[in-house]
């Protein structure tokens, strides 16, 4: 089991940002919610503050934006959003 750390103000903020930012751009069909919210804090809270503050925004990538496609073309990655 992965040690749990105390988050920052600042990451709880950010976190929330990021959150309200990706509901509000109406480009989402299932915006994220409460619960996406809370699992990127759990992953945040496995990391030094250091880190946390780092990977925000690597790891909202991932946990808000839950309609993401990966394709690869020509070897080159693309983002697509639905």
């Amino acid at each position: 089991m992965c040690k749990t750390l105390e988050l920052s103000k600042a990451v709880y903020q950010q976190a929330a940002e990021l959150l309200w930012q990706d509901r509000a751009s109406g480009y989402l069909r299932y915006p994220p919610g409460l619960a996406e919210y809370i699992d990127l804090l759990k992953a945040l809270q496995t990391l030094t503050k250091k880190d946390q503050q780092q990977r925000l925004n690597i790891i909202a990538n991932y946990a808000l934006k839950k309609e993401r496609v990966l394709l690869i073309l020509n070897k080159k990655f693309t983002f697509y959003y639905f």
